[in-house]
């Protein structure tokens, strides 16, 4: 927005990968510079965005600021995948009913419960309205003391973590972590979601 209103004459980073490791999003904020004649200064690499050699350099120094991050990110994901297939859990948001120790899922005694009453009072309603009405009247909050939604419950209840097991990019892994739910009362409660 400073760029456009003419209240800067320069932008200065440190590093070139500090501003944009993309080269699109670099091309989109590089051209706006250009458009209104705001020079561009990275400290560490001393580009010099008036000279075409100077814009060659900075254009091949963000290909490779871009391939380091795709292969980064690379990287991670077979980590996580590799994680996935020994059961290991990959950390984000906990699931109602477990705590993680040490990157490991342990079953949380005072929000088990819950999660058994949800799957019961769902098999006994058939409705995961009447399972959202059921926990808000008698007080029961999630993980973060929220009240509970349709779309949470839905999630709980198709969650293969309560029977032991990880969900990786779509694929079921066998968990390292103990079940909360039998394999037949889940099967019953999916079928009756498929319906």
């Amino acid at each position: 927005m400073d760029i456009k209103e003419k209240k800067i004459n320069a932008v200065v980073v440190k590093r070139l990968d500090r501003l944009s490791r993309s080269l699109l999003d670099f091309e989109q904020f590089s051209n706006l510079c250009q458009e209104n004649d705001v020079e561009f200064i990275s400290l560490k690499e001393s580009f010099d965005t008036t000279t075409a050699m100077g814009k060659a350099m900075l254009r091949i120094a963000l290909v490779f600021a871009q391939l380091e991050r795709e292969q980064t990110a690379e990287r991670i994901a077979d980590i996580m995948w590799f994680r996935a297939k020994k059961g290991l859990y990959n950390g984000g948001y906990r699931p109602l009913g477990y705590i993680s120790i040490d990157n490991e899922l342990t079953v949380q005694l005072n929000e088990k419960h819950i999660v058994e009453n949800i799957f019961d009072k769902f098999f006994e309603t058939r409705s995961i309205a009447e399972v959202v009405k059921f926990l808000n009247t008698n007080g029961y909050k999630d993980q973060r003391n929220n009240k509970f939604r349709p779309d949470k419950i839905k999630g709980i209840l198709s969650n293969p973590v309560y029977l032991g097991k990880l969900k990786w990019r779509g694929m079921i892994y066998d968990g390292g972590h103990p079940a909360i739910m039998a394999e037949d009362q889940f099967q019953q409660v999916q079928e009756i979601l498929n319906q």
